[in-house]
């Protein structure tokens, strides 16, 4: 494996400290990547979110690495964050679907947009 040459590396690096200073300077970002499995909860809600598909709740909590209870108390965080809000299933009631509230959602599209311009910037 070929090691990148030090400008490379010094621009990469650049980048990494300018994205986490990103997240670590707006409020909803800091909140919400305060850990890996609560980062990954948001992202598979706006995966699915920009896909199209509904996401289940029970389904979420099972991909993560972490207890049913402390996935539950993520949930229920967000939820008093106002980032997402619980909507029911309208054949089975007892079924519930996480969904972005429009903060998450602009917060998001500003976040990725700022990654675009990261990815486009170091060229991977």
């Amino acid at each position: 494996m070929a090691l990148l040459n030090k400008n490379e590396c010094e621009k990469y690096v650049s980048s990494f400290i300018d994205m986490i200073d990103y997240r670590q300077s707006n409020k909803t970002f800091k909140h919400i990547t305060r850990n890996n499995d609560y980062w990954k909860m948001i992202n598979y809600i706006m995966l699915d979110y920009y896909t199209g598909k509904n996401t289940s709740e029970y389904e979420l909590i099972k991909k993560l690495n972490c207890s049913t209870m402390t996935a539950n108390n993520y949930i229920y965080d967000l939820v008093e964050s106002k980032l997402i809000f619980k909507k029911p299933n309208k054949q089975d009631l007892r079924k519930i679907h996480l969904v972005p509230t429009k903060i998450l959602i602009e917060h998001m599209s500003e976040y990725i947009k700022r990654f675009k311009e990261f990815y486009a910037q170091t060229k991977f």
